[in-house]
């Protein structure tokens, strides 16, 4: 097992607070100017920042020593595969769905660094952030004038959502720095085990 850890984590951490700079401006910025501009945008950077993290975690996931499937190798490099006309085998961009990438993803790092932490599903920012997708979704794909709306209980979905998310990634770095440290201590042990027995 690796020892590699603060590094790692710390790298995340700060990726973790650039990522999120233009949401929380943003949600900063609706308390003093609210207006339909400022709530697509804060839509757009919210999920700008969780897809992000997603793939930050599948990328720091692969960089562990776990065991994974080739199926799961695949996924968390976000590739797929296939023939072209030639008979040849060649590499394509994986179209993962949002919501069962993110659980994929911090099944997989938790995994990877031997921590128990997953995410706690059963509360309301899963379903906030969920909520958040389908306007996010709208605004990128907008059928009509309307679909360029976001409400005030949109708005308040994408908010939950976005510290949701944030929440669980720092709930999740913190796992894993405990495991860690945990691994650390257990090879500190059995170093003076054995220079104990000499």
């Amino acid at each position: 097992m690796t020892t590699a850890g603060p590094e790692d984590s710390g790298d995340l951490a700060a990726l973790l607070r650039k990522a999120s700079e233009d949401a929380l401006a943003l949600i900063e910025r609706l308390k003093t100017q609210d207006t339909q501009l400022e709530r697509r945008a804060l839509v757009r950077a919210v999920f700008s920042f969780v897809e992000g993290m997603t793939f930050a975690l599948k990328q720091e996931a692969l960089n562990r020593n776990a065991v994974f499937s080739p199926a799961e190798i695949a996924l968390l490099r976000e590739q797929s595969y296939e023939i072209n006309d030639k008979g040849k085998a060649i590499v394509r961009p994986a179209l993962i769905e949002l919501r069962r990438n993110i659980r994929f993803a911090f099944d997989c790092f938790a995994r990877g660094w031997h921590t128990s932490n997953r995410l706690d599903l059963s509360e309301d920012g899963w379903r906030c952030l969920q909520e958040a997708l389908f306007v996010r979704h709208r605004l990128m794909h907008p059928k009509g004038l309307s679909d360029f709306h976001v409400s005030d209980s949109e708005l308040d979905a994408t908010t939950k959502g976005f510290f949701w998310f944030h929440c669980q990634f720092a709930i999740t770095l913190a796992g894993a720095l405990g495991s860690w440290y945990r691994a650390v201590k257990a090879a500190d042990a059995a170093d003076h085990g054995r220079n104990g027995e000499k």
